[in-house]
């Protein structure tokens, strides 16, 4: 259970709920279509299980090719479908950029999260094409390339789409581990974890208006915003993964630094869903048992459904930490 004072720092009235009632709280309602720049798919169906697959049967330098797999959930999980998402196309510009995973990364990448609205699916990666993207060995994407942060989904305007015009020099040189979106034209929150060559500029949770500058959605290969930094919105240096709660707040998830504290899950003490530059004002929610431990993916449940965080709801919390002795690790 949540200490009785977040009854009040949390204390929002319900947005419009993902989910439709309390027996169906924890099956997916997916109802999105997926476009493949020049293939139509067909819709995801609600309860069904999506998964982002990076790499497939071909050997890669370092990036590998992503897809969209759906199956079934019963009785013998079978494959629907699966989607390919574009690793072609022109790096850098303003329009949609391919993406791909690098294959020898650091664990949690290549997180899949929905859109707050439930519309779409949002993921990150690298500016690259498959292989080494051109680059010559030792030189990698990894090490130099711009990240991206993909929206997929479909748009009664624009149609079905994958739309990457998001990205920029944020998490370079490290993982950008993935993010989170409020519906089809963001905004949209990446998280992730610098090296030197991102820079200070680039740690924490970062915030992206969206994927266009008009804030319209628009079809792939149309022109964006260009690259962005992003502003950012938290102090953390390790982010692990990210959520958007069903109280429509953004919460993150670190591993342990000595520096900043034990990991754990944390909130903006700004703005729920926060937008303004303000490193440092991270409000801690729980905080790890161990200072090795690194806090992943997290489900936040609204076990007594009156739609704000308080005495009597969960979280569920993955800890993928591997040191530190007996008790780290684990669910």
């Amino acid at each position: 259970m949540l200490p009785r004072f977040f009854r009040s720092m949390f204390g929002r009235k319900k947005q419009q709920p993902i989910r439709r009632d309390r027996h169906n709280r924890n099956r997916a309602q997916l109802n999105v279509e997926l476009l493949e720049v020049r293939e139509v798919l067909t819709a995801f169906t609600p309860g069904n299980l999506v998964i982002l697959q990076a790499g497939d049967n071909n050997q890669y330098a370092t990036q590998g090719q992503l897809y969209l797999d759906e199956f079934t959930t019963t009785p013998s999980a079978a494959q629907v479908q699966q989607a390919t998402i574009s690793a072609s196309g022109s790096v850098g510009g303003t329009g949609n950029q391919p993406i791909t995973i690098d294959l020898n990364a650091a664990a949690g990448n290549g997180q899949l999260n929905r859109t707050y609205d439930g519309a779409g699916l949002v993921f990150g990666g690298v500016d690259s094409g498959v292989d080494n993207g051109g680059y010559t060995l030792p030189q990698t994407p990894t090490g130099t390339a711009n990240r991206v942060i993909a929206v997929v989904g479909n748009d009664p305007a624009a149609g079905n789409f994958v739309n990457s015009t998001t990205y920029g020099p944020f998490y370079v040189g490290d993982d950008n581990r993935g993010g989170v979106a409020e519906g089809l034209t963001g905004p949209v929150w990446a998280f992730g974890h610098p090296n030197q060559a991102g820079g200070a500029v680039s740690q924490g949770v970062l915030y992206f208006p969206g994927p266009n500058s008009d804030g319209s959605l628009q079809p792939p290969g149309t022109a964006g915003i260009g690259a962005q930094s992003g502003v950012q919105v938290s102090s953390q240096t390790n982010i692990r993964s990210g959520f958007i709660g069903f109280d429509n707040r953004v919460y993150w998830t670190t591993a342990g630094s000595t520096s900043l504290g034990l990991a754990g899950i944390y909130t903006s003490t700004v703005q729920p869903l926060p937008t303004a530059n303000s490193p440092g004002l991270d409000q801690p929610v729980v905080k790890a048992l161990f200072a090795a431990s690194k806090v992943g993916g997290m489900f936040l449940a609204d076990v007594n459904a009156d739609g704000i965080v308080d005495n009597g709801d969960r979280i569920y919390l993955l800890d993928d930490g591997t040191v530190g002795g007996a008790g780290t690790g684990g669910l």
